[in-house]
């Protein structure tokens, strides 16, 4: 699926509930001490809810979909998410 996300935005994928953490945002690689690293962030629906989860890590390698994993576009991220990646991109 080619969709277009915001600059520095690699993939965003759904696992369509599978974990609490359904959503997986990747972006553009940094390099960091002469290797690239990977930083993402994976969400619930309401990241920024008490109950909620938003994680940022950065991993050596893109991660690999799993059976549950699917594209889907920037806009179909839930309203929160989106604001979370906006404010990750910021800093």
């Amino acid at each position: 699926m080619k969709t277009k996300y915001p600059r520095g935005v690699l993939s965003v994928t759904d696992n369509g509930g599978a974990t609490i953490d359904r959503y997986t945002v990747v972006f553009e690689p940094q390099n960091i001490c002469g290797e690239l690293w990977y930083p993402m962030l994976t969400m619930s629906a309401r990241p920024r809810h008490p109950q909620g989860v938003g994680i940022s890590s950065t991993v050596r390698q893109p991660p690999r979909l799993t059976r549950h994993d699917h594209p889907i576009s920037f806009l179909a991220l839930p309203v929160g998410c989106q604001h979370l990646v906006d404010d990750y991109l910021r800093d």
